[in-house]
Order: structure tokens, then sequence, then C-alpha cells
């Protein structure tokens, strides 16, 4: 048995959220300022940040600076769990829209 706040249940927890799963999936499109996730997904640019940011230290996104600007992408993986949760955030994306509105 698991203990509990193992790195593999923390990584269900963390892919367990539809909006991260979608941040995920626009990261792995194109990388993205956190501006243009806000508009993509109807957010404010602080609940953005506040929603990247545990995608941020678990590696599965990294960041850049560009100016005053902050740049975000998906970091490849061979993880299985990453690849379907990547998979399902497409899907959602794609289905709001959001995908086909990348820049």
């Amino acid at each position: 048995m698991n203990p509990v706040g193992s790195p593999r249940l923390e990584l269900f927890r963390l892919l367990g959220d539809e909006d991260r799963v979608r941040l995920l999936a626009l990261c792995a499109a194109e990388e993205l300022a956190i501006s243009e996730l806000a508009v993509l997904l109807s957010e404010s640019q602080p609940q953005i940040t506040k929603k990247t940011q545990p995608l941020r230290e678990a590696g599965l996104l990294s960041a850049r600076r560009d100016g005053t600007r902050t740049l975000l992408r998906t970091e490849p993986t061979d993880d299985a769990i990453v690849k379907a949760a990547l998979e399902e955030g497409r899907a959602l994306c794609t289905e709001d829209g959001s995908l086909a509105r990348v820049p």
C-alpha cells in the first residue's frame, strides 16, 4: 500500500483537475503566455498563475521569461498517466473550442 502523499498519488491529484489538464494540453500545442491562457480559458491571470504553479512544481510545465511575459510549455514525457491526461485535455479543449483559438 502506498503511503498518503506518495509522488504517484500526488500526480493523480494534480491531474484530476479539469482546468489543469486543459492547461497542459494548450501548452503542449504551443508555448503560451499567462495572458493568452487567461483569454483562452476565460479566467483571470492570477487564477491561471495559481493553477499552473503546481504543474510547474511537478515538472510538467516549464516557464521562461520574455520581457514582462511568462511563457509556459508542457514538458515532454513518457509517463502513461500524463499522456492520458494530455489526451483528455486535448479532447476538452477541442470540445470547448479553446484549442482552435491557440495563436
